[in-house]
């Protein structure tokens, strides 16, 4: 059994009280509904191929228990006008958005994680169609 550097799991800093944080990788996804979708990307205008499209979503994410971070590496979409994610005003507050697939090029999803690491939804975009300033 080898030596132990420290027995020491919080720092002395007030600002920086925790050394070791547990990991997105043991995390499960989960998804939430906080706020009414974003008009026009919401459940009323989606048609058929958008309905399956968030159902597959759910099949392959929550419905297969991933992680947050087996779901980002599968299905997190990196491109776009600021890189993986966006500032956005939701309500009254700046928000981190992301934007995930399903495997498919043209379905997406977008919203961000709350403080209970939820993925809270705000649009549905089966087309693809909302593009980010």
């Amino acid at each position: 059994m080898g030596k132990r550097l420290t027995s020491q799991n919080k720092a002395k800093d007030a600002n920086n009280p925790i050394l070791v944080t547990p990991r997105k990788s043991s995390v499960q996804f989960k998804i939430a509904l906080e706020d009414a979708l974003i008009a026009p990307y919401t459940f009323k205008k989606a048609k058929a191929e958008g309905a399956k499209g968030f159902v597959e979503f759910i099949a392959k994410t929550v419905g297969k228990h991933l992680s947050i971070t087996a779901v980002e590496n599968l299905y997190f979409r990196t491109d776009g006008p600021h890189g993986a994610k966006n500032k956005e005003r939701i309500g009254e507050v700046v928000r981190d958005m992301y934007h995930f697939s399903n495997g498919s090029r043209q379905f997406r999803v977008h919203g961000y994680y709350n403080a209970q690491n939820y993925f809270c939804l705000c649009r549905l975009d089966p087309n693809h169609r909302y593009n980010f300033k």
